[in-house]
């Protein structure tokens, strides 16, 4: 079935969307953590601050990166999107180890648990935000093909 310009215009609102959709649920995330914080008198020093950022910073980079390469893999090979998708899942693990060990580098071992405990919850976040998108993309994808 050949892909009309209609179907890829769809495709790429569809992940205007989805990124829209995950940078609002990460800065709820951020501002949930903040009344946290405020509500447990923990301050919000450089401690708690860095760490934050970062993991913010990976889940947006994440976000961005993942659906710009599913776009491009929607569009022009919709048939590899299977492959597509465990590889994100290999490559947001892969991203999130190799974050967790700059900050082990910067950090040391006794700084590590507000970086692994912020990763953790903008990890997964975004694996449940992209797993919801691409199984709702996949359904339209395949039951536009049937």
């Amino acid at each position: 079935m050949k892909k009309t310009e209609s179907d890829n215009k769809q495709i790429k609102n569809d992940a205007g969307r989805h990124v829209a959709t995950c940078m609002c649920v990460y800065v709820a995330l951020l501002c949930v953590a903040r009344c946290v914080m405020t509500l447990l008198k923990m301050g919000y020093g450089i401690s708690v601050a860095v760490p934050l950022i970062v993991a913010l910073l990976f889940a947006v980079v994440e976000t961005v990166a993942v659906t710009m390469l599913w776009l491009r893999t929607a569009t022009l090979h919709p048939d590899r999107l299977t492959n597509f998708h465990t590889a994100a899942t290999a490559g947001r693990m892969l991203g999130a180890l190799i974050v967790m060990f700059v900050a082990y580098l910067f950090v040391g071992r006794d700084g590590m648990l507000p970086y692994i405990g912020w990763l953790l919850l903008y990890y997964f976040a975004a694996l449940i935000l992209h797993s919801v998108f691409f199984s709702r993309e996949n359904k339209k994808l395949y039951s536009d093909k049937n």
